[in-house]
């Protein structure tokens, strides 16, 4: 039982150092004005589109990867592609290695995510405590927010000091994190002779996994809309957002980290009441605060500004907090890295398209303008989806128990 334990422990673990490693956005609050210095606001919607998308094509094979060859190496790989990007901006700011900077970061993404959750899912359901995995992923988001804060505003000082620090200090990150994903122990053996048709085999059988009856089909959606709305908002539109309200560099950097900071208080006032994931209403609560934040933001100004701050930041953090228990309950586990990969590949399309939309109304309107309408986007289609859900979940999980207790009888 010890040696039971101690696994367990060393996965919780790794997955606390791996969202602290991930945390640390030092480029966050200036990315875009350092990249303003040598492209345009649409080229550098491009790129960042062109980013997603290539997350979008190598969430297929890099999911596939992760089942195969395993999910430590994948994690390894991600970070350490992760890294390169980092270094490459920083030590050749030019148009002509935004090409490259897109394509790595885009598949580091890709290998990183649906990586370190799955382990940890998979290690609590062998030694069946899934219940606490809520409670431990809740805990995770918390240091992965307040690596975020810290980080945040060290990269607004650093910016000061000279404008590459901040993306050589998330390359350093980056590096750790290539060491610290072998930390986990995987419960999953690999599987041999991974051919070309294994891999084909395998992201078939993930699409099919996250569509294989109407629930999990919505569940899937609403994870792809939401996690495609949510982190666009966070990550692309968020500086813009504060640069149009005539925030500088170092007050940027500041409200970031003092956001950061609240969610993370948040997130371990939801530790505290892990029983809200067994309410019936949880799958509402996000797209209903994503609808509360971003419809204001269109005529919003500081200080009620941080008010939409905040409503974004929670969604962004807290969107695979409040769904990735009902997701990961319901997928195979000798597929769920794939099929977790799926969902997160819907998720990228759709934000990829949310944020080249972006461009038109931004450079007719505004930022606040397009988040408004993002918000009654997701009161009119996201919210009735989840209300949706809310309903059915109790029948699905109903036939599900009969299901599950006339095999046993068998």
């Amino acid at each position: 039982m010890r040696i039971a334990n101690t696994t367990l422990d060393r996965n919780i673990l790794a997955c606390y150092i791996s969202d602290v490693v991930l945390g640390t956005y030092f480029q966050l609050p200036i990315w875009i004005v350092y990249q303003l210095k040598f492209l345009t606001f649409d080229k550098i919607a491009f790129y960042s589109g062109l980013a997603l998308i290539t997350e979008v094509i190598a969430q297929l094979p890099t999911g596939a990867f992760a089942d195969i060859f395993g999910r430590r190496i994948s994690l390894s790989l991600g970070n350490f592609l992760m890294a390169t990007p980092m270094f490459l901006i920083a030590l050749y700011p030019k148009p002509e290695a935004m090409l490259a900077f897109a394509l790595l970061w885009g598949f580091g993404r890709a290998f990183i995510m649906g990586t370190s959750k799955p382990i940890l899912y998979e290690s609590l359901a062998r030694y069946n405590k899934v219940d606490a995995f809520p409670k431990i992923l809740s805990k995770s988001v918390i240091f992965f927010q307040l690596s975020a804060a810290i980080s945040i505003v060290t990269g607004g000082y650093l910016y000061q000091v000279s404008p590459n620090l901040p993306f050589l200090a998330s390359g350093f990150a980056s590096l750790i994190g290539v060491f610290t994903s072998f930390l986990f122990i995987e419960d999953q053996k690999k599987r041999t002779s991974p051919y070309l048709n294994k891999f084909i085999s395998t992201a078939k059988s993930g699409f099919v996994e996250i569509f294989k009856n109407t629930y999990i089909a919505k569940l899937t959606i609403l994870y792809a809309l939401t996690l495609g709305i949510a982190q666009t908002c966070q990550q692309f539109l968020m500086q813009p957002f504060m640069l149009e309200l005539g925030m500088s560099d170092v007050a940027r950097s500041w409200a970031a980290m003092a956001i950061k900071i609240f969610i993370a208080f948040l997130g371990a006032k939801i530790l505290a009441t892990t029983s809200i994931f067994k309410n019936k209403y949880f799958l509402l609560i996000i797209p209903f605060l994503m609808a509360l934040s971003l419809i204001p933001a269109g005529f919003s100004v500081l200080p009620w500004a941080y008010i939409v701050f905040i409503g974004i930041a929670f969604n962004s953090g807290n969107t695979e907090l409040f769904l990735s228990p009902e997701i990961n309950k319901h997928l195979n586990s000798n597929i769920r890295s794939t099929a977790i990969s799926m969902q997160r590949m819907l998720a990228s399309i759709f934000g990829t398209i949310v944020q080249w939309l972006s461009i038109t109304v931004i450079l007719k309107q505004s930022v606040g303008s397009y988040y408004s309408y993002l918000g009654v986007f997701s009161l009119l289609i996201i919210l009735p989806l989840a209300y949706s859900l809310m309903r059915q979940k109790h029948v699905y999980e109903q036939k599900n128990a009969i299901l599950n207790s006339s095999t046993t009888a068998n």
